[in-house]
């Protein structure tokens, strides 16, 4: 009964709804190169339920079958349909839900971003206050360094005024050095000088030991005659002429002490003067004398006799 109602539905269409059809494959015809595959089993479903419409209108049995073939064709078609867009729907659902989950990790990466951004930032800020900071510490190093460079130069300046006055100094101190050495050397030779002079003026003397040898050595020589001689107004030459004649005496010596005035002889110091080098008295008492420290060279005067022998008592030489 259903079936027959049906049949009788799709009878009832009226005229309109072929023209429609037909406008409908006109349009599938006309937008065919922008067809889907579902589109074109549509197309193909369209042009049959057409077909169907036409033959439903030639024969109405006809058209019953083909309407209930149509319907049934309709139904699946329509069923494809909804699957193939709840498909696309649930493909377009998964794609929003992936990119509304790329759009957050990229919202999340942005975010981060912008707290590594901020903390670079930060970091760039402390870099750029230490920079500031190194740059100030490098600008006072660098005004040290003059301020050290200058102060090196004047220490130089300093530095070559004391080499300067060190070397005047030592100028002057070698030449102090040269007259103090000069000054030494004129006081040294001042010394000698006076001990010199001293010398010279300290009176001949026979020492104790010089005339107890003297006397030793005079009794081991034959006992002779001799006269002793000094030049007048000489003290000196006086006193060491009695001293000799006291030791001679004392030795057993004759003989007498005679000031000679003029003095004929120009000597200093003493001598033994003889006829003859052979005088064995003379030749004895020059070699005591000498042993004792009493210079007394000979001298001979072929003139005097063979016993006269004197001994001449001289200046201090």
């Amino acid at each position: 009964m259903r079936l027959y109602l049906l049949i009788a539905k799709y009878i009832a269409i009226p005229p309109i709804v072929v023209i429609l059809m037909i406008k409908t494959i006109y349009a599938m015809q006309t937008n065919q190169n922008t067809l889907t595959p579902i589109d074109e089993a549509a197309k193909i479903q369209t042009r049959a339920f057409i077909i169907s419409v036409i033959v439903i209108i030639l024969s109405a049995i006809a058209t019953s079958i083909v309407a209930v073939w149509l319907f049934r064709a309709s139904n699946s078609y329509q069923d494809a349909v909804k699957q193939d867009a709840d498909a696309k729907i649930a493909l377009a659902d998964t794609e929003a839900a992936k990119a509304n989950e790329g759009v957050a990790n990229a919202n999340l990466a942005i975010t981060e971003s912008k707290e590594e951004t901020a903390k670079a930032n930060a970091e760039a800020a402390k870099a750029n206050e230490g920079l500031a900071k190194s740059d100030e510490k490098i600008a006072g190093l660098n005004l040290e360094a003059e301020t050290a460079k200058k102060e090196r130069a004047e220490a130089d300046k300093q530095i070559a005024t004391a080499k300067t006055d060190a070397a005047k100094a030592n100028n002057e101190t070698a030449k102090l050095s040269i007259t103090v050495e000069q000054e030494a050397r004129k006081r040294a030779e001042a010394e000698l000088a006076l001990l010199e002079l001293k010398e010279r003026l300290r009176p001949r003397v026979i020492t104790p030991d010089q005339r107890a040898q003297l006397l030793l050595k005079l009794k081991q020589c034959p006992v002779g005659k001799i006269d002793i001689l000094y030049p007048p107004n000489s003290l000196e030459a006086e006193n060491f002429a009695k001293q000799l004649s006291s030791v001679l005496n004392e030795a057993n010596w004759t003989g007498e002490l005679l000031m000679t005035a003029p003095f004929p002889y120009n000597l200093n110091g003493l001598a033994i003067e003889t006829n003859s080098n052979e005088n064995l008295t003379a030749m004895c008492l020059h070699r005591a004398m000498w042993e004792v420290g009493l210079e007394a060279p000979g001298k001979i005067t072929p003139e005097l006799s063979s016993d006269s022998l004197y001994l001449i008592v001289g200046g201090k030489p």
